[in-house]
């Protein structure tokens, strides 16, 4: 329910806030504006000396159209004037001050007929009440389904750090791993060079110092007679290596030492 006050003045009022425990507290409407009306009295009759008098209404300014579920406070004048307006309220039993001046009341009053009027507005309330607890608790539902589902997308957020994290040290292990490797097969790639590098010059020294060795040895001995075969069919002679058996008459000759076969030219 809405109430607007439509008086030059803010109204205060009591106001029970739970129906049931009996709490109360203070209703402040402020002035939303102003519904003007103008009145006239007449004399009805006097009867013993006492007059009656009628009273007529102007039009009213400054009153809006009605809305449903919406109360309007006006002055007792205003709200005489317009009685077909269920709407319309004023305020009774008023409260004052012990000086006298007024400063609230005790609730407002409606035009009589009212009370269906006053049964749709808390009809209406009711269920709107009904609606804002079912939207709290859908509104509730939805807050914590969407906290759980942040939870589990953090939860899965964090399982996804976890398995990329394990996943760079796997990496990076395979990599110093590939790495300590390939150091291994550089280390022994150059070892191996190493000890061919080696065995080749002492190869190659040995060869220089045997080739050294025969040229010195042939070069140091010439063929010479050193006996006769049975017979003295064949001279034996020999140089620093061999011994070799020569024919007389021919010009070939073998190799006794050897057992090879030449020809001396």
């Amino acid at each position: 329910m809405k109430i607007v006050n439509l008086t030059p003045h803010k109204i205060t009022m009591k106001r029970t806030v739970r129906q049931f425990s009996g709490m109360e507290s203070v209703l402040q409407i402020p002035s939303s504006g102003i519904a003007r009306c103008s009145g006239s009295s007449t004399v009805a009759a006097t009867v013993e000396g006492v007059t009656f008098y009628t009273s007529t209404y102007g039009e009213i300014e400054g009153l809006p159209a009605p809305v449903a579920g919406t109360i309007l406070i006006v002055s007792r004048m205003a709200m005489a004037a317009c009685p077909t307006r269920l709407d319309l309220a004023c305020p009774i039993r008023l409260v004052r001050d012990d000086q006298g001046r007024i400063t609230g009341c005790e609730g407002i009053e409606v035009q009589p007929g009212a009370a269906e009027y006053l049964a749709a507005i808390e009809a209406a309330a009711a269920a709107s009440r009904s609606a804002d607890t079912s939207a709290e608790h859908s509104a509730a539902a939805a807050s914590t389904k969407t906290a759980w589902a942040g939870l589990a997308q953090a939860s899965r957020s964090d399982a996804d750090l976890e398995a990329a994290a394990a996943t760079a040290a796997a990496k990076q292990a395979a990599e110093e791993r590939q790495a300590a490797d390939l150091a291994a097969t550089s280390a022994a790639v150059a070892a191996y060079q190493a000890e061919t590098d080696r065995q080749l010059a002492l190869a190659t020294e040995l060869a220089r110092e045997y080739d050294a060795a025969t040229r010195s040895a042939t070069a140091q001995s010439s063929y010479a007679t050193c006996g006769f075969t049975k017979g003295f069919q064949r001279i034996l002679t020999k140089n620093g290596i061999d011994v070799w058996r020569i024919q007389p008459k021919d010009t070939s000759a073998d190799d006794v030492h050897g057992g090879g076969y030449s020809k001396v030219e």
